[in-house]
Formats: C-alpha cells, structure tokens, sequence
C-alpha cells in the first residue's frame, strides 16, 4: 500500500505543480508560455526515464526504496528553486543573447522538478513486480486529484504558496517510499521537510511580503505597490493604491469632463487593466455620462 500511496502523490504533485506553473507563467510572461510551461514539464520527465533506464544498477531491486526516497527529497528541495527563479528572472522574449539566457535558465527551471518525478514514476512502473493495472491506477487517480486540487487551491492560496504546498505532498511521498525499510524509514528529513514547506506555504499566504513575483511583464513589481491582490484558478488580479488621476473613458466625449477624480488601477495577470471608482452617489460616475460606453445606461440624459 505504501507503495500505491506514494506512486499516487507523485502524479498528485506533478500535476499540481505544472498546472500552477502555467498560471505563474501568465503572470510573470504571456500566455503563450503555457505550452512552454507543458513542454518543459515532459523535457524532465523524459529526462527522468531516461535516467532510470541508463542506470539499472540504481534502481536495481535491493537500490529501488533507497533511490526513490533520495529522488523524493530531491523533488521536493528543487519545487522552491524552481519557484524563486521564476519569480526574479525577467523572461522578455527578444533578440538578445541575455533573452536567450533568461529563456534557458527558464526551461532548466521549470525541467528540474519534473526530471525527478519522471524518474520515480518510471523506476516504480517498471522495476516493481506489483500489478501494472493498480499502480497505473495510482498514477491516474493522483494527477487527476492534482488537477482538482488547483482549481480549489488557487481560491485559497496564491499561486507561489500552492507550489509550496507541492513539496510537502512529495515529502510525503518520500515517508511512503520508505516506510518499510529499516535504513531510511526512521529518517526524520522526509517529516522534516513537511512541515517545514507546509509552515513555509501557510505562512506565504498570509503575508503580503513573502515570496511573490518581482519581475512581472519585464519590469520590477513590487509588493508595497498593491493595495489588494487575489488570485484564482485563470487569473491574479491586483489593486492598487487609490490615487487622484484624470478619469478613464474608453470612448471619450470632446466635452468629457477632465477633472482628477480618486480611482484604484486594477489589473489582470500584470497587464490587461481597468479601473474601480468610488460610488456613494451618481456624482461620483458623472463623468461615465460622457463616455460612449455608457450611452445606453444614461440615455438621453447624457
């Protein structure tokens, strides 16, 4: 069983963590840079199996507990580096030859995890003499919890705390993988480190100055900038602080009024942006009546 459960957890963070990284990458990047986030996810787990089938001696029958419990710990030491690249290195796509860097150091990022998952799904799918239809099964029900798992996440946590969260699912993988062994069993690193990522993830959530993306869309983002940021399972909308600024018309009249009026900039995912006005009375929206949007609303009382 405790090989099952393990097995299960992996798909469980694997899954949780490119679906997570997808939605981090909209937000430091483009949106294009989903397939990019998917791409690299199965570089490093081909990369993973291919390790495992170069290297028999490692996964041998007597090595197997052992180098799935070191491949667990290494996944879930490398999930947060991955996480703090992402966050300070600006991915602006250009001709340069340090865009060219910045995208490379990106691909490694993002592989690095994924290389240890694969090495473990492959190593316990074809060095395990227990059924292949209940282990697949493990593998199936575990990414497909994953993906639920974001979608409820990404309500809650920020997108950076969720991946946190991920390492602590694979350090329990790593007490799974070596409960039954003697040597490794009584490790208290696997314990160690879930509780620390789990603290770690909790304590992200609830702080405005914790770890978070620096460089968004190029340029350098501050926490101390929002007044309010959520996130959810297709979008991270921010809200800064109010300031007095000329209303915004998508359509402007040329009698448009052009007094500074207070308002919040909003934005999704760090460029597509809007703003929120006050509404204690019609005075307050006046000036709506002059923008072509709102031709209809107003009437002709416009």
């Amino acid at each position: 069983m405790n090989i099952y459960l393990g097995l299960f957890l992996i798909a469980f963070t694997g899954l949780s963590l490119q679906i997570t990284l997808v939605r981090l990458l909209s937000v430091t990047s483009w949106y294009y840079l989903a397939f990019f986030a998917i791409s690299t996810a199965m570089l490093g787990m081909t990369a993973g199996a291919t390790r495992v089938f170069l290297s028999p001696q490692a996964f041998s029958r007597e090595n197997l507990p052992r180098s799935l419990w070191i491949s667990c710990i290494y996944l879930t030491l490398s999930i947060p580096v991955t996480l703090l690249l992402l966050c300070l290195i600006p991915l602006v796509l250009n001709r340069s030859v340090m865009s060219l860097f910045a995208l490379i150091i990106t691909t490694v990022a993002c592989a690095l995890p994924f290389y240890f998952a694969g090495t473990i799904v492959s190593a316990v799918l074809t060095k395990h003499n227990l059924p292949m239809g209940k282990l697949y099964a493990s593998d199936l029900i575990g990414a497909s919890m994953g993906c639920l798992f974001v979608l409820g996440g990404l309500e809650v946590f920020d997108a950076p705390s969720l991946i946190l969260l991920c390492s602590c699912t694979s350090a329990m993988a790593a007490v799974c993988f070596g409960w039954r062994e003697p040597s490794i069993r009584f490790s208290r690193l696997s314990l160690a480190l879930f509780l620390s990522f789990l603290l770690a993830g909790l304590a992200n959530s609830l702080s405005p100055i914790g770890i978070r993306p620096l460089i968004v869309k190029g340029r350098i983002e501050p926490a101390s900038s929002f007044r309010l940021e959520r996130w959810n399972s297709f979008s991270r909308v921010a809200l800064y602080e109010q300031r007095l600024s000329p209303p915004q018309y998508w359509g402007a009249s040329p009698f448009a009024l052009k007094d500074s009026i207070l308002q919040y900039v909003m934005n999704i995912d760090g460029d597509a942006a809007t703003v929120v006005r006050q509404f204690n009375s019609r005075e307050d929206i006046y000036h709506l009546r002059y923008d072509v949007t709102n031709s209809i609303s107003f009437g002709s009382k416009g």
